[in-house]
């Protein structure tokens, strides 16, 4: 960029600019981890959620009281609320007892840069 200062002289100024493309397969990748769950494949579905979280997640996998091929009636779809660089909000809606509840999902850069769900 150039610019010119009051006294007319000519400034020229450089920089990087990080444009965020927001990630358009998250979708995919909580269709991709319910997949694994229904197979019973949990250290399959384990890649699909952040690092720091997995052993939380192994631990709520291994103990739901529902049949993993089942999964799809407790992880229904998610639809996006909010996508910046900081995070991902999705909305999961399910029907328990005639009543619809909205829960959240949120997906995150891991540490090696890659999208992954930090919690649901």
């Amino acid at each position: 960029m150039t610019a010119r200062s009051p006294d007319g002289a000519a400034r020229k100024a450089s920089g990087i600019v990080d444009v965020f493309a927001p990630p358009t397969d998250l979708g995919d990748k909580w269709n991709a981890m319910k997949a694994a769950l229904r197979r019973g494949d949990v250290d399959a579905a384990l890649q699909f959620i952040r690092i720091d979280s997995r052993q939380r997640y192994r631990e709520m996998f291994t103990h739901l009281t529902v049949d993993l091929a089942q999964i799809d009636t407790v992880l229904t779809d998610i639809k996006p609320v909010k996508i910046d660089a900081m995070g991902a909000e999705f909305e999961m809606l399910r029907v328990e007892d005639g009543k619809t509840y909205s829960y959240f999902v949120l997906f995150v850069r891991d540490y090696d840069g890659i999208w992954r769900v930090k919690s649901f």
